[in-house]
């Protein structure tokens, strides 16, 4: 019996699933042991760029420079001054999208929109005798938008930093209660302030990824009613799950 060729079934690249299968020319299609066998073989992960969805949670610490300037009962009353550090710690979570792109074998530059909640608000409570002071803080979550800047680490891991502005909701309510007279005061204002992180991405699933990142915001400066100077700022560690649209 006459050998029958065979000829080489398919060239290509290997891919993450896909499966190489060829025979070697001029061997005899009874003779199973100069048989190659199907190869298999598979791309490593990659972080993909292009369009991106994901959502965050971590820890937050919000601190306050906190200026009092109450004066209560009129012109030459009793009165609270000074400068005071208060800090509260909690949790925050919240959304992000964005787009990216590889510049060449390295370099990377995106765009990101995120909005976020936290749980960190603070609370200051002083009193002595018939005296008392109180000051609340409470922040009712920020947005923004944020340049990307990386370096790509390997095929599946992103370095990159953030630089941004974002924006949040505050409301402080003060308290102020000195021999017999009352003074209070409630205010609600939108502050914003530059945001800026650093952060590693890496993908973990076709086109799922993981971050982790540390970033932080100082926002403007804002005065309530009875002269208090509030200048609040905020470090957040947190860890995100993304998934690639590409």
């Amino acid at each position: 019996m006459q050998p029958i060729k065979f000829k080489m079934l398919m060239a290509a690249t290997c891919l993450a699933t896909a499966n190489l299968a060829f025979a070697d020319a001029n061997v005899p299609s009874n003779d199973y042991k100069n048989e190659v066998l199907p190869v298999t073989c598979s791309q490593g992960l990659m972080l993909k760029d292009g369009f991106y969805i994901g959502a965050n949670a971590g820890y937050d610490t919000f601190k306050i420079k906190l200026q009092p300037n109450a004066i209560v009962g009129g012109a030459g009353g009793a009165g609270l001054t000074g400068n005071l550090d208060v800090s509260s710690t909690g949790f925050v979570g919240g959304l992000y999208a964005g787009y990216g792109m590889y510049l060449n074998n390295w370099g990377y530059v995106g765009g990101e929109f995120f909005g976020s909640g936290t749980t960190a608000n603070h609370h200051l409570g002083l009193s002595l005798g018939a005296a008392r002071y109180d000051n609340d803080l409470q922040q009712y979550g920020n947005w923004g938008v944020s340049f990307v800047p990386g370096v790509k680490f390997s095929e599946s891991t992103l370095v990159y930093a953030r630089l941004g502005w974002s924006q949040a909701r505050f409301k402080s309510t003060e308290l102020a209660v000195f021999a017999g007279n009352v003074e209070g005061s409630t205010n609600i204002s939108w502050r914003s302030g530059f945001n800026y992180g650093l952060g590693v991405e890496t993908a973990v699933y076709q086109n799922i990824s993981l971050r982790g990142e540390v970033n932080h915001t100082s926002y403007s400066n804002f005065t309530n009613g009875l002269g208090t100077k509030y200048s609040p700022y905020e470090t957040q560690v947190m860890l995100g799950i993304s998934y690639h649209l590409a």
